[in-house]
């Protein structure tokens, strides 16, 4: 998955110069993804209609940190030996159990990984959108989708938590 920007952090994760990774569709067509699907639409929520110096955002949606990403304990970078990182598809045990993409946020959408630390201390690094109804959608590792609801952000998070990874 490529690099997306918005358009509050110019600088970060340019994949070329000059130009905001976030309305650029190389930083989406350079993701390992890409040429499974070769297309930029799957990148994109229809209820995010924001654009960056007149151009549409492209990217939406996040990937979870436990799919291929690293397994973050904390801010500080710690990693977190008592989870799984899924590093192929066939690992994951219960593909309906487990999402892979997130709606993520406006406010914390930066690098295409959503993170989500499992020690319940730590809070979340990045947040889900609010774009249907107070609830964003999750794409789970067999395919189907679901939009969770928020209700308190403590159970939310817990809910979240459940269907990020397993311990080891």
């Amino acid at each position: 998955m490529g690099v997306a920007t918005p358009y509050n952090q110019p600088g970060f994760g340019r994949v070329d110069p000059g130009v905001l990774d976030g309305t650029n569709k190389n930083s989406i067509a350079r993701g390992s993804l890409f040429a499974y699907s070769k297309s930029y639409g799957i990148y994109h929520c229809p209820g995010d209609h924001r654009t960056a110096g007149g151009e549409p955002i492209l990217r939406s949606y996040s990937m979870n940190n436990w799919m291929n990403g690293e397994p973050f304990a904390s801010a500080a970078n710690d990693l977190d030996t008592g989870h799984r990182l899924f590093k192929k598809d066939i690992s994951i045990p219960q593909p309906s159990q487990l999402y892979v993409f997130l709606d993520e946020d406006d406010s914390t959408i930066n690098d295409g990984m959503f993170v989500v630390y499992m020690n319940p201390v730590q809070g979340l690094q990045d947040r889900p959108a609010h774009r249907h109804q107070s609830g964003y959608a999750l794409v789970f590792a067999d395919g189907h989708a679901e939009v969770f609801r928020f209700s308190d952000e403590e159970k939310d998070l817990a809910k979240l938590r459940t269907v990020a990874t397993v311990a080891q």
